[in-house]
């Protein structure tokens, strides 16, 4: 009887909570909210790892994120952000780019899931794939990716079309 109400709750509460984030607090924060400090609207600075992050995805605006982030190749993101380092860039820096592997997996968020990630630091943020700009080493035109569904790297063929950017720069 116990499986059927399990099963049933399930079923009905699924899609309700697959838009919601879900964090386990009794394991403790990767990323807590201290460690950011918030430059501008734009931008924050992550004090363990000294870097400057976008706060949004490429896509969305404002301080609270809204709009959708966009698809890229990697082909099209180097182009973005490199025809965006050619204009005004962000705040005034003109030397974004995308992050390595290492780099985006320090902002994953391992007590939650759906997204990966803080919320208060990166608000709206999209449970997705997110480009590095590292190579995977065993077969050519592969790069690593930080999927924040769930807050695990994997490699993908540089000509998929369906990852995001997050732009990093050094502070």
């Amino acid at each position: 009887m116990n499986r059927y109400l399990l099963a049933f709750f399930l079923i009905f509460s699924l899609p309700v909570l697959a838009d919601q984030q879900i964090c386990q607090k009794d394991i403790p924060s990767t990323t807590p909210t201290e460690r950011f400090t918030s430059n501008t609207t734009d931008v924050v600075t992550d004090n363990k790892t000294n870097l400057m992050w976008k706060r949004c995805g490429e896509g969305q605006s404002g301080s609270a994120c809204i709009g959708k982030t966009k698809n890229y190749t990697l082909e099209q993101a180097v182009d973005y952000v490199k025809n965006l380092n050619k204009g005004a860039g962000i705040e005034g820096y003109t030397d974004w780019r995308l992050p390595t592997v290492m780099e985006l997996k320090s902002l994953v968020e391992e007590q939650c899931v759906n997204p990966s990630i803080n919320l208060q630091v990166f608000p709206n943020s999209t449970p997705k794939a997110f480009w590095s700009s590292s190579p995977f080493a065993g077969i050519s035109g592969y790069v690593w990716y930080v999927n924040f569904n769930q807050g695990y790297d994997n490699y993908v063929n540089s000509n998929y079309g369906g990852n995001y950017i997050r732009l990093v720069r050094n502070k």
